[in-house]
């Protein structure tokens, strides 16, 4: 199976790189084999761990939205990201096994806590819009059965070339396309918010998000 990948605040940042997220690509193109016939509709995004939904506040202020790949949701259509944006040009980047597990490598170039998840759009070449594909999308599985993954606490973590990396495995249904969207979402956590208003703490409340 083919899969296309992809209050005060301080700021996160991070990507995924396994299998790469479009505005990532031109990172790996020269060592996935895959990506060679797509060569030169690679755009290089030089701020590819930033796509946070336009920023936290931003974001709030839309109740939460955000476009389908981490541009802002109030951008025109189709958005930087998405199909027939500026990054997606419907670049196959990796290969695997329906019903099989994922290994995913998700790089935070900046740690602040909070947790990961994974979503998946069964398609094969229809043209649908980002919101026709975000009704599509399905939560996926980790490989222990939960759904969200808890970034492990800085000292805890692998530093490598300017990031915090982490491997996530991820379980993925038993269908079939010829492409299928895979989103990660990063839900941030340090920043002071309140669930309610007399249930506040960090990580409550609003937080930056960034989506690939």
């Amino acid at each position: 199976m083919v899969f296309l990948g992809m209050v005060s605040l301080i700021n996160g940042h991070g990507r995924l790189m396994d299998p790469p997220g479009r505005g990532s690509v031109w990172r790996v193109k020269d060592s996935n084999q895959l990506i060679e016939p797509y060569d030169e509709l690679v755009e290089p995004n030089y701020t590819d761990n930033g796509n946070n939904c336009g920023g936290a506040m931003y974001q709030a202020g839309l109740n939460g939205k955000c476009g389908l790949c981490g541009d802002p949701f109030g951008n025109p259509e189709p958005r930087a990201h998405e199909d027939g944006g500026k990054y997606g040009k419907g670049i196959i980047v990796g290969l695997y096994q329906s019903g099989g597990t994922m290994t995913t490598r998700v790089q935070i170039t900046s740690h602040h806590k909070g947790w990961m998840e994974f979503w998946l759009c069964a398609r094969d070449n229809e043209l649908w819009s980002a919101n026709v594909i975000e009704d599509r999308m399905v939560r996926l599985k980790l490989e222990d059965g939960g759904y969200k993954w808890n970034l492990p606490d800085p000292h805890e973590s692998e530093y490598d070339k300017g990031g915090y990396w982490y491997t996530v495995k991820v379980q993925l249904p038993d269908v079939e396309c010829t492409r299928c969207i895979l989103r990660w979402k990063y839900h941030a956590g340090n920043s002071w918010g309140c669930d309610a208003p007399y249930d506040c703490g960090i990580g409550k409340g609003d937080q930056e998000e960034f989506y690939n």
